[in-house]
């Protein structure tokens, strides 16, 4: 039965839909349980699935979906906006509502099913589907839908596409958790530890049976107002993101699906940028670092120094590589992201100060997608919420057009959904685009004019620490290998990333925010050849107070403790120290320093094929991390030292003289280039930019949670992408006192 549920699986993949069918019919009836039932339900979802997909060629509205961007519940269609005009709903179109309703009920029934039995790829693809079917309930079913409805169906597509992610990570926590539940048990007596990991085992018991409700309840509605969470999946089949946002004190999310190739499309472009094109990228880009690399080891092993000229060769092939990831990111975000990139962003703009340009910016967006759309026809303005006001505001001062553009197709595309006919080929698109730009940037030259008569000490007070922005990525497996806190719109803030919300609820209940930097271990140099590391930082951690290892290789049982029953924990080695603690061993804790496995690729996760992600990372996350750091490819020593050393005295662990003038990197080259030249460095631009909306962090070296410093480390890297964007936090921002 399973094989032959998987066999149907594949056909439907290759378009053979009838064969599927006919495989799948064999088993009408017949008695199935667990993996197997798991299995049957989701090939049958499949192809139930692709049958409708079938049917809805030729639906007039339906020709326009893979270039139109999609939101729920921002500009779902509630009634006709056409004034005096009533909704006439065809036999067709109540056919079509049936079979999606039915199909929605069978996905949810395979997905149920699934989430305790099925294979995490059949699962992956399956919440794929029903994200889309819910937006295809939202726009295209019963002549619109209540707002109340429309939230409903947000937190379900929401609740749905975080199904799909780091499904054998929760399955593996869940293993581990049930075997600590039993030894808690049989314990004697209990201590506070041992009521945490109870507590976290009933969670996952009933994990089967969470709900949209649920997640609202144990997450969304726990964030802290700062706080902001991302999710970003991939449909690889339809080349489309969906984006989920989530904003601290909200219990309802909003979801985008945004067609990656929308803007080619809209060209008349045949070759858009999709998934495919930028994975490649990435993996060429990420094998020809590493093999970059280990050029100074194979020339070691020779016993015999570079030539002046194989040095100059390989800072070229450096270089050029750097900025190939550089413009790759650029690409990233101006063709998947587009006019929405301020999904991504925290700025807030609905404070009480900026209430008058902010309705002012309202107002005028609203007139003018009217008046672009309305022709001679009476049309109502559909309600904008302000959180989509807020996002195009994010697109800044002074616009990229393309990004305007982007913004003004998603609107007038809403009004067409909502039943208003237009004529996009007589609307002057460049003479819109200039009018939102400039209701952009009159905005901020308001608000920066506000904050410029606001007191120093009143924007000190509105930037306390715990009340910085924080932005948590909760990446899809397809999605895991770039680099997404180094893309223009996020270089320079707060970011962090975790593989499922379910990661993010347990931090949200059992992780402290601040720990003592008092009580570390460190271990420097254990293979013995980082021999320019181990001089580095050397003299600052002998005279630190934590204990540590130098030039010397751990034991397991060593390395095992002191993650234990430390509050911080530095590694400075090969990869993730995986040849001297196993994996299962770190999952198997019951609590976890804060981590730094600045060695090559130890943040790296991988997904080959069907399976789901796996790597070092996800073991301390299983193991109670609240934060780690590491990277996700192979990086060279001294850059990543400086990196290093930077980061350790702005999250105060490190004193800024600690390390001598070379602190944060080239420091004498920086002053050198300052003295030839005015203009800024490039660190100095990142680090305004950064400091744009929290004035107080500059001058707050110490202080800074870990995203916050790994953002403004970056830049001390030689490379600031083939390096600089290396290193990324897992976890929640954790700051040392």
């Amino acid at each position: 039965m399973e094989v032959t549920s998987r066999m149907a699986w594949v056909l439907n993949k290759q378009g053979r839909i009838d064969e599927a069918e006919k495989k799948l019919s064999a088993f009408d009836g017949s008695p199935q349980r667990g993996l197997e039932h798991a299995e049957y339900l989701c090939s049958l979802a499949a192809i139930k699935f692709q049958k409708l997909q079938q049917s809805l060629n030729g639906h007039p509205l339906l020709e326009m979906f893979s270039d139109s961007a999609f939101s729920i519940p921002w500009c779902t269609p509630k009634k006709s906006i056409i004034a005096g005009t009533k909704m006439n709903r065809k036999s067709a179109s109540i056919a079509l509502e049936r079979s999606v309703l039915q199909l929605e009920d069978l996905l949810a029934e395979a997905i149920q099913c699934a989430k305790t039995y099925g294979s995490p790829h059949v699962l992956y693809d399956s919440c794929h589907r029903m994200a889309l079917v819910k937006f295809l309930r939202a726009y295209f079913l019963g002549g619109g839908v209540s707002e109340s409805v429309s939230n409903d169906i947000a937190l379900e597509a929401a609740f749905y596409l975080d199904q799909s992610k780091g499904i054998t990570p929760k399955r593996e926590l869940f293993g581990e958790l049930q075997e600590k539940a039993v030894s808690c048990l049989n314990a004697s007596q209990k201590d506070a530890e041992q009521d945490e990991i109870t507590s976290m085992h009933s969670i996952y018991t009933h994990e089967a049976s969470w709900t949209p409700e649920d997640l609202a309840s144990e997450v969304l509605e726990r964030l802290p107002a700062s706080w902001t969470v991302v999710s970003l999946s991939a449909d690889q089949d339809m080349d489309d993101l969906y984006i989920t946002r989530f904003s601290g004190g909200s219990s309802t999310p909003t979801v985008l699906r945004l067609p990656m190739k929308r803007q080619a499309i809209r060209e008349g472009e045949d070759n858009g940028f999709g998934l495919d094109a930028v994975l490649d990228e990435m993996s060429s880009i990420v094998s020809e670092n590493n093999s970059t690399t280990k050029v100074a080891s194979a020339v070691a092993a020779e016993n015999r120094e570079q030539t002046r000229q194989e040095k100059l060769d390989w800072w070229t092939a450096r270089r050029e590589l750097d900025e190939r990831l550089r413009d790759l990111l650029g690409h990233v975000e101006k063709y998947w992201l587009g006019g929405f990139k301020g999904l991504l962003i925290c700025d807030d703009f609905k404070s009480e100060a900026f209430v008058r340009p902010f309705a002012d910016f309202k107002t005028s967006l609203e007139n003018l997608i009217v008046k672009a759309v309305a022709g001679k026809t009476r049309v109502k303005p559909l309600p904008l919420d302000p959180d989509l006001c807020c996002m195009i505001l994010r697109l800044g001062l002074g616009p990229n057009p393309m990004d305007v553009e982007d913004v003004l197709y998603y609107l007038m595309d809403a009004y067409q959904y909502a039943g208003c006919p237009i004529g996009y080929d007589e609307i002057n698109i460049d003479m819109m685009e200039g009018a939102l730009s400039e209701a952009i940037s009159r905005f901020h030259r308001s608000v920066d004019r506000i904050r410029s008569e606001t007191s120093p000490k009143e924007r000190t007070e509105d930037n306390q620490a715990p009340d910085r922005p924080h932005l948590i990525l909760i990446l899809d497996k397809k999605l895991q290998s770039l680099p997404w806190e180094s893309l223009p719109c996020l270089r320079g803030t707060s970011v962090s990333r975790l593989p499922s919300l379910c990661f993010l609820r347990d931090r949200l209940k059992m992780t402290r925010s601040v720990v003592r930097k008092s009580n570390g271990f460190y271990v420097l140099n254990p293979g013995k050849d980082l021999v320019k590391t181990e001089a580095e930082f050397s003299g600052f951690l002998k005279t630190s107070t934590w204990d540590g290892i130098v030039g010397e290789e751990p034991s397991e049982k060593v390395f095992e403790d002191q993650l234990q029953s430390k509050d911080l924990f530095l590694y400075f080695g090969h990869g993730g120290a995986e040849q001297y603690v196993r994996g299962h061993r770190i999952r198997k804790m019951n609590n976890c320093a804060s981590t730094f496995l600045m060695g090559c690729s130890s943040g790296r996760l991988h997904a080959p094929g069907e399976f789901d992600i796996a790597g070092t990372a996800l073991n301390y996350l299983i193991g109670g991390c609240p934060s780690l750091v590491a990277n996700l490819w192979d990086v060279t020593d001294r850059d990543i030292d400086r990196f290093s050393k930077k980061l350790f005295v702005k999250i105060g662990v490190a004193q800024g003289n600690a390390f001598g003038e070379n602190e944060g990197g080239s420091s004498r080259k920086k002053l050198r280039a300052a003295k030839i030249s005015d203009e800024p460095t490039e660190e100095s631009v990142i680090e305004s930019r950064f400091y744009k909306h929290e004035p107080c962090l500059s001058q707050m070296a110490g202080n800074l949670s870990v995203p916050e410093g790994v953002a403004v480390s970056r830049e001390a890297c030689e490379l600031k992408y083939l390096v600089g964007a290396a290193p990324v936090v897992y976890g929640v921002p954790v700051r040392f006192v």
